[in-house]
């Protein structure tokens, strides 16, 4: 018994539709606590990818459209229909406020978009190895990306700092200091899984780190602050179930079609890949919530005699500065105290803030952008007049 948990022994299309129950249950489960994300906010501005508007009415009916694929997903055999409605749904929220544009979601669709590709029949392995092995290589894609950015970022020890700033409350200093040591080998430990998932002498290891390493990033990350993002901490749990039944024990057919691929496959991983590289430039700048998190705390700055013209609501997110000429607003706190979602803005969207607070501040409003990372007392200003 043990070691058929240990090593289970799992035919193709056994796994595909164990990773298509996955999917569906974390997408609907993270839809049920992220609901004001989905339907029109009272205050909080939606930032579309593309200059066009509609009644708040189609938030609704696509939430309910999507609700219902969503089950059909979950429920029917062959779902290929629901597979393809979800993913349009999924795209068209993105497409239609970009705040929704974060790591977790695009790998959501990722697999659905792959997921379109496959007919859900078990006449001919050659009809879903393919899809199979492209879904093991996004998912190594994530610990890739992962691995990337933390070499970029998280190697700094103030940003790291923040990461395992709940550790101090449990943790002697000595034992602080020697936690605060390891981000060095965090991108190798990730490197190690990726290379370890497909090698059989070492595959365990690699998924029972795989394991470790989102448990540990879900311990923090639901320590880190009040406003925790639960579609992240629900994506840390589904990659582990997925890292399980993706890779773990003996597949049926895997040997023979371990690099199986067809056109369909490999141009929707060439799109993965390509909308990696320019996702910075119109969607949040969060990084992937494994082993570091998005702890930069937005502001926008105004002028306290156009504070008062804010909406009351609105103005509960101020905080009056030292110099008592501008009021501070968090757009991060904002944001996730009416959305139940902490996304990293670029630029460009904190301008579409700004524009919104124009409605009520005035056209001629004096207003500062401003990032602030928490622990750290550099601050990135730009002066939007």
């Amino acid at each position: 018994m043990i070691q058929q948990l240990i090593n289970p022994t799992l035919n193709i299309s056994q796994r595909l539709r164990i990773v298509k129950t996955i999917l569906a249950l974390s997408l609907i489960t993270s839809i049920c606590f992220t609901l004001n994300w989905w339907l029109p906010a009272d205050y909080y501005p939606k930032m579309a990818l593309f200059d066009f508007s509609f009644n708040q009415i189609a938030d609704y009916v696509l939430l309910s459209v999507l609700s219902i694929s969503l089950i059909g997903v979950l429920l029917y055999r062959s779902p290929r229909f629901f597979v393809f409605l979800s993913t349009l749904c999924l795209l068209f929220a993105v497409f239609t406020d970009t705040a929704k544009g974060q790591y977790w979601l695009f790998f959501y669709i990722g697999v659905l978009l792959l997921f379109c590709g496959h007919n859900w029949r078990i006449d001919n392995p050659r009809r879903y190895s393919s899809v199979f092995t492209a879904i093991k290589i996004l998912v190594c894609l994530i610990y890739v990306l992962s691995a990337v950015q933390f070499l970029q970022t998280s190697v700094n020890g103030n940003v790291w700092l923040q990461f395992i700033a709940p550790l101090e409350k449990i943790c002697t200093p000595e034992q602080h200091k020697y936690i605060l040591g390891i981000r060095y080998a965090i991108p190798f430990i990730e490197l190690f899984v990726i290379v370890g998932l497909f090698i059989n002498r070492i595959k365990m290891a690699a998924i029972i780190i795989g394991v470790c390493l989102h448990l540990f990033s879900f311990c923090l990350l639901i320590a880190e602050t009040p406003y925790a993002n639960a579609a992240i901490l629900i994506w840390n749990v589904s990659m582990i179930f997925l890292l399980y039944f993706l890779f773990a024990g003996k597949t049926a057919e895997q040997k023979i079609y371990s690099i199986s691929f067809n056109l369909y496959s490999t141009l929707i991983l060439l799109l993965i890949v390509f909308g990696g590289l320019v996702k910075q430039d119109l969607f949040p700048e969060n990084k992937i919530d494994l082993m570091q998190s998005n702890t930069n705390e937005q502001f926008i700055y105004i002028k306290q005699n156009e504070k008062n013209k804010l909406p009351l609501y609105i103005q509960y997110f101020t905080t009056n500065n030292a110099d008592n000429i501008y009021t501070r607003l968090s757009v991060t706190k904002w944001c996730a105290n009416e959305t139940k979602t902490q996304p990293v803005l670029n630029n460009k969207q904190l301008l579409n803030i700004c524009d919104a607070l124009r409605v009520y501040c005035g056209a001629g409003a004096d207003i500062v952008l401003s990032v602030d990372e928490k622990k750290s007392e550099e601050i990135a200003a730009n002066n939007y007049r």
